[in-house]
């Protein structure tokens, strides 16, 4: 990471040229909402503690990762399905979502078993809202998590089972990653301070930009529209054919059997009053209609709305039909423009991008983006930074670079030393004064979409997430 040179004393307005960005001195009111991630240890980089399993021989590896470059590796050798426990977290009263990633390998006989979590010890009196097992899919990250209501504050032993015989299980593999947990009630990204998340949109023609190949239209003719669009400069025109009172559009998209998928679009209608909803069909590799999964229909308006489902795929599917369904309220001359769509792989709903276009995605900074194959017909994806880990973010007070260097690398790691204070004159008075008119450092590129920030102030803004620490970031509002 490249370390930020600036020669004197910064003032409002001045720029600077650091590699591929341009970096400016803008003064900001910074207002900032905080998420914690409570697990110590949340990724294996530097020890085992805080974990443990009933199965013997577990041990810290580098074959799977999640996030980071270490894991978890356990190998079920017992008759005890506990495969995994943390312990030593301590939650206050009120919600908690407990959330893990677990893996086996391809060829692994535990695929379409489940892994459960539950609490079974700690100083904590909680009880289950909600409780999310995953389940295994061979060569897939797959997420579990729990929800519980905490009403003494305390300590809780998070213990994850397997499911299933444990003696047809015996020398089979499970790694364990990426263990998250907030006080709140929603499942959200994870994250642990230096966190980079890799998404993938599985939808090969998702905005129409080049043509609509791939895509079917049903009881209405569909065509490429470019007067009404939501992303980029086109989208996929329905027009009610008189036929029924329903219509849909489709499009076919390989998947993998188990894995959770969260799909959406957006869609508008400037002729007519019809309802909408997003749908899966799954199918078998011949072409075997399985089942279907669709989401609420809701009537569309002259503005652009988001329609969404999530499902999980069921163990003989391969591929599934990505649908518009407009169910109700079409006839001859009905109208519906629909575009944006997004099949990804994970249960939360989060912001549409391709390989060439983005939303704006809260928390979370486009680091890079791309196609897998032809531009706008192929599948897209990028890399999304967590603010608070990112070298271009980062909220500091005005005496902070004055002299010196202080690499913001070193920012992120927590590795800004007493000596380095003394030197670059970041004292403890300038710190822990934080005034609100701070100074903000923020990165003009094709990559930096809009202002965001996080603080890294004496009062604690951000902690590192290295073992037995707790990873908190503030994310500008």
């Amino acid at each position: 990471m490249t370390a930020l040179n600036f020669p004197g004393s910064p003032t409002v307005g001045d720029t600077y040229n650091v590699g591929s960005r341009t970096w400016t001195w803008t003064t900001s009111y910074a207002t900032t909402t905080s998420r914690t991630n409570l697990i110590l240890n949340p990724n294996f980089e530097a020890s085992l503690n805080n974990w443990s399993s009933a199965q013997t021989g577990s041990v810290r590896s580098t074959d799977f990762a999640y996030s980071g470059t270490n894991s978890y590796k356990v190998t079920v050798n017992t008759a005890d399905s506990n495969v995994a426990y943390h312990s030593s977290s301590t939650f206050d009263v009120g919600s908690v979502t407990l959330s893990l990633y677990v893996y086996t390998p391809v060829g692994s006989t535990l695929a379409g078993r489940t892994i459960s979590t539950s609490v079974e010890g700690g100083t904590a009196t909680s009880s289950t809202v909600s409780n999310s097992a995953g389940t295994l899919v061979a060569g897939q990250w797959v997420r579990v998590s729990h929800v519980r209501n905490v009403t003494v504050a305390g300590t809780m032993i998070v213990v994850y089972r397997l499911s299933g015989t444990m003696g047809t299980a015996s020398g089979q593999l499970l790694y364990f990653d990426a263990a998250l947990g907030e006080q709140t009630a929603s499942l959200l990204p994870y994250f642990d301070g230096t966190y980079e998340q890799l998404r993938t949109n599985l939808v090969t023609n998702s905005s129409f930009e080049t043509n609509t190949t791939g895509w079917l239209a049903y009881n209405s003719t569909g065509t490429r529209d470019t007067a009404e669009y939501y992303s980029g400069l086109a989208s996929y025109k329905l027009v009610g054919d008189g036929s029924q009172t329903y219509c849909s559009a489709r499009i076919r998209i390989p998947v993998t059997a188990y894995a959770e998928y969260t799909m959406s679009f957006y869609a508008k209608a400037t002729v007519g009053t019809p309802t909408a909803r997003a749908t899966l069909n799954w199918y078998t590799a011949g072409g075997t209609y399985i089942s279907q999964n669709v989401g609420t229909a809701t009537a569309l308006t002259t503005s652009w709305g988001r329609r969404s489902v999530t499902a999980t795929a069921p163990a003989t599917a391969t591929q599934v039909d990505v649908y518009i369904e407009c169910p109700a309220g079409v006839s001859a001359g009905t109208t519906i423009f629909a575009d944006a769509f997004l099949l990804e792989s994970g249960g939360t709903l989060l912001s549409y991008f391709t390989g060439s276009t983005i939303s704006s995605y809260t928390g979370y900074t486009l680091l890079s983006q791309s196609w897998s194959g032809t531009v706008n017909l192929s599948i897209s994806t990028g890399t999304w930074g967590l603010d608070s880990s990112l070298n271009s973010l980062w909220t500091i007070n005005a005496g902070a670079l004055s002299t010196g260097v202080v690499g913001a690398n070193e920012l992120a790691a927590g590795a800004v030393t007493t000596a380095k204070i003394a030197t670059n004159a970041i004292t403890a008075t300038t710190l822990a004064a934080s005034p609100t008119n701070n100074y903000i450092l923020t990165a003009d590129s094709s990559t930096a979409t809009g202002t965001k920030w996080a603080t890294a102030q004496a009062s604690g803004g951000l902690t590192t997430s290295t073992e037995g620490a707790i990873a908190t970031m503030a994310i500008g509002a």
